[in-house]
C-alpha cells in the first residue's frame, strides 16, 4: 500500500443527467434503488438513489469504494430520508480519467451532482476521504449542509501522514501521475479545522488493538514490530484526532468503536445505525 491511500484507511470526487434513469434490477441488481450517471467536467459520475421519504441524505464514499458500499445502510434510513450516494471519479463505474484528483475538483464534483439531482440542502454521511469533501462543503456552503456524519473520516490527514511514515508495513509511495499520487499532493498536507462546522456533526472513529494490515505470511518479528507500532503510535494518533474533533466541532459528538475496522459502517452496522438514529432523533424536528 502507498503513503497516500494508507492514511485514508486509518481512522483515518452546466451538469446534466447523461443517461436515462433505469432500475438497477435491469442490470441484475435487485436492490430497491435507481441508477443514473451525471455528467460533470466532461466525465460521468455514478449515482444510486434509494428513494425514501423525508429530507435528503447524501452518502459519500472513501477512495476505492463504489456507491454500492452503502447498499445495506441506505436501506436502514429510507424510512426517514431520501437516500442517495455517488461514486467518485477514478472508481468504476464512474469515469476514470488520468487527472483531476485535486481536492477542489473532487469537492466541486459533489456539489455539481447535488445540483443535477435538485438537492439544495442535505444531511451528509461520508467515509474516509469523503470527510475532506464534507468539511470543505460545510466551510464553503454552510447553508447547504444540514448535518454531518463522519464514518472514520474526521481525519487530520497531515498528522496521519506524518505518523504513518513510521509504520513498518508502509509500502512504496504512489507515482505522482497516478490518481493516488495526485491525491498525495494535497492529502499529506491537509489539516482541517472543524471550527468551520456550523451544523450538527457526529464523528465515528475506529480503534484497533492490533495492526489491521499485516499480511498472513509476515514473520513473527515483523508482526510484533507492526503491532507495537500500532499500539503506540497509531492508537495515539486516533486519540489525538478524537480530541481535536471534540475541541473544535462546536456542535459535534464523538463515538469510538473499539476493535472496529475502517469500514465500521459495514462490520459494526447495527451499532453505527443505532447511534446515527439517536443523533437524528435529536436534530430532526
Amino acid at each position: 500500500m502507498n503513503t497516500g491511500t494508507y492514511p485514508m484507511l486509518v481512522g483515518l470526487l452546466v451538469v446534466i443527467l447523461a443517461a436515462a434513469e433505469v432500475p438497477c434490477s435491469a442490470q441484475g441488481d435487485t436492490s430497491p434503488h435507481m441508477e443514473r450517471f451525471v455528467e460533470v467536467n466532461g466525465i460521468a459520475l455514478h449515482v444510486l438513489d434509494w428513494g425514501g421519504s423525508g429530507p435528503n441524505l447524501v452518502c459519500l464514499t472513501g477512495f476505492g469504494d463504489t456507491a454500492h458500499t452503502f447498499d445495506s445502510i441506505a436501506a436502514r434510513f429510507r424510512g426517514r430520508f431520501r437516500v442517495v450516494a455517488m461514486t467518485r471519479r477514478g472508481v468504476a463505474p464512474s469515469s476514470r480519467p488520468a487527472s483531476g484528483y485535486d481536492q477542489a475538483t473532487l469537492t466541486g464534483e459533489v456539489l455539481h451532482v447535488l445540483d443535477a439531482l435538485g438537492i439544495r440542502t442535505a444531511h451528509f454521511v461520508g467515509h474516509s476521504m469523503a470527510g475532506v469533501e464534507m468539511t470543505e462543503l460545510a466551510r464553503q456552503y454552510p447553508e447547504r449542509v444540514l448535518s454531518l456524519v463522519y464514518l472514520d473520516a474526521a481525519i487530520d490527514a497531515a498528522e496521519a501522514a506524518r505518523v504513518m511514515r513510521q509504520d513498518p508495513m508502509i509500502g512504496t509511495p504512489a507515482s505522482p501521475d497516478t490518481p493516488s499520487g495526485q491525491i498525495d499532493l494535497w492529502w499529506n498536507t491537509y489539516s482541517p479545522s472543524f471550527r468551520v462546522l456550523r451544523s450538527p456533526a457526529l464523528a465515528f472513529f475506529a480503534s484497533q488493538s492490533r495492526h489491521p494490515y499485516v499480511p498472513p505470511d509476515a514473520s513473527e518479528a515483523t508482526r510484533q514490530r507492526a503491532n507495537t507500532y500500532w499500539a503506540t503510535e497509531a492508537t495515539a494518533l486516533v486519540e489525538r484526532m478524537v480530541a481535536k474533533f471534540r475541541r473544535e466541532a462546536i456542535r459535534g459528538e464523538v463515538v469510538v468503536l473499539t476493535e472496529a475496522s475502517h469500514h465500521l459502517y459495514r462490520d459494526r452496522e447495527t451499532d453505527v445505525v443505532a447511534r446515527m438514529n439517536e443523533f437524528y432523533n435529536k436534530i430532526l424536528k
